[in-house]
């Protein structure tokens, strides 16, 4: 409703015969008004719901304030009671880009007489989320009486409910509020009414304080797509999750820890609670890998931390490659010819293959067994395998007194060096060759 500003505050009306109300559009019109002389006075201002004069506030940021809703009182305080038949913001405006309107709602000023308001403003048609406005502003006047009908020195004018879509400062704006001292004042040929004071206000939504949680095991595996490199079957793998707020750690929190295989399939669920240093610890024993049982194959891995602070859920994934570190890729070299007999030399190349981050001390033994199961020569070296393929090449002597017939050669990789404590890095490779008279 566009009212025609006027600053003089005090209004003289004449009377005349009052005829009927009409609402064209956002504005009030009438052809009449009556006899009565008053000064209008008064403040309009925006402020934070239920209160009568808090004009700057701040929601967060506990709970979050995204998602929230913060309400809008706009109120009138120091008027003349009996004086008002009406009032008018033509121009209101918020942050679009923090704020969204979701509803207004008329206030208890200027319903003495009942609920016999024209209101102006709680249509969505008339609200523009895009540039923050309301098309014409809000407005009220009494729909029965062309005379001032409040008995109220202040009171809510409308309630503006808006929902929190971002962080940042928004600001509720006013502009060119006016009161009305009878229908007269909106009609055809009427007096303008009294422009009177309008005060804005600004809302804050602060962002939580940067809540984190960090996973890793016990292999590392912290900062952006981490890894924490290779596990074998019966590797117990330790994980952790470290949980900060604001920079600090926060202890006596529940973490749950969620293990999946390659096909994101959940394999383990653990929970546990952070310590006064801000970590939470649990393990995981992997299983051996059984064709029986699909979920355990080798691949890469994942372990997801999560926890809830201030009402979310933040996490945190860390992965890891199932498989052996160490292992035996192929051997090369044993399809020898039939010609081949006793007393010759032959070469076994063996390719083993190291899928760690880092050199792993390895043993290789390479033996051969006759076809009488007797074992009729071996190869063995220690030497660091390097971080992808590295070949061993194993002479092995065939002895004059071995027997004929189908021989079988077998391929080890051990850990640390040739003694009681070397332990199998991988499954044992076994291949076919024959011996000839």
């Amino acid at each position: 409703m566009r009212i025609t500003k006027k600053i003089t505050l005090s209004v003289t009306l004449v009377a005349i015969v009052l005829l009927p109300i009409l609402f064209v559009s956002t504005n009030f019109m009438s052809l009449g008004s009556v006899s009565t002389t008053a000064t209008m006075t008064g403040d309009i201002s925006a402020v934070e719901s239920g209160t009568t004069s808090t004009s700057n506030w701040s929601v967060g940021p506990v709970p979050a304030a995204v998602g929230s809703s913060v309400s809008v009182d706009i109120r009138i305080d120091g008027t003349t009671p009996k004086t008002i038949w009406g009032w008018a913001v033509n121009g209101l405006n918020w942050t679009a880009s923090v704020l969204q309107l979701t509803k207004v709602k008329q206030g208890n000023f200027l319903t003495d007489s009942g609920d016999s308001t024209l209101f102006v403003g709680t249509n969505p048609s008339l609200w523009n989320n895009v540039i923050g406005s309301i098309t014409g502003g809000l407005s009220c006047g009494d729909s029965v009486s062309a005379t001032p009908q409040t008995e109220d020195t202040s009171g809510v004018l409308a309630t503006l409910t808006f929902k929190v879509v971002s962080y940042g400062v928004a600001s509720i704006n006013l502009s060119d509020a006016v009161l009305l001292s009878s229908s007269a004042d909106e009609g055809l040929g009427g007096s303008a009414g009294t422009e009177v004071t309008a005060n804005n206000a600004t809302i804050t939504a602060n962002q939580p304080p940067a809540s984190l949680i960090e996973a890793f095991t016990g292999r590392g595996g912290a900062g952006a797509n981490p890894n924490s490199g290779v596990y074998g079957p019966q590797d117990l793998v330790q994980m952790y999750a470290l949980v900060t707020y604001d920079q600090a750690s926060v202890a006596n929190q529940e973490v749950s820890f969620l293990v999946q295989n390659p096909n994101g399939t959940v394999v383990d669920v653990r929970v546990a609670e952070t310590n006064s240093t801000g970590y939470a610890y649990s393990d995981y024993r992997l299983p051996w890998p059984d064709t029986t049982t699909p979920q355990v194959e080798f691949g890469q891995w994942s372990i997801t931390a999560t926890t809830d602070l201030s009402d979310i859920a933040i996490n945190s994934t860390v992965n890891f490659t199932y498989n052996y570190a160490v292992s035996v890729a192929n051997i090369n070299g044993i399809t020898l010819p039939t010609s081949v007999v006793r007393g010759s030399t032959i070469y076994i190349n063996v390719t083993i293959q190291n899928i760690a981050n880092q050199p792993s001390w390895s043993t290789v033994s390479v033996t051969v067994y006759d076809s009488v199961d007797t074992p009729i020569g071996n190869y063995l070296t220690s030497n660091s395998v390097v971080a992808g393929a590295s070949g061993v090449r194993a002479p092995i002597i065939i002895p004059s007194w071995a027997f004929i017939g189908n021989a079988t050669v077998y391929v080890d990789v051990l850990t640390n060096t040739p003694s009681a404590d070397g332990v199998p890095y991988c499954p044992e490779r076994v291949a076919h060759l024959q011996i000839m008279p």
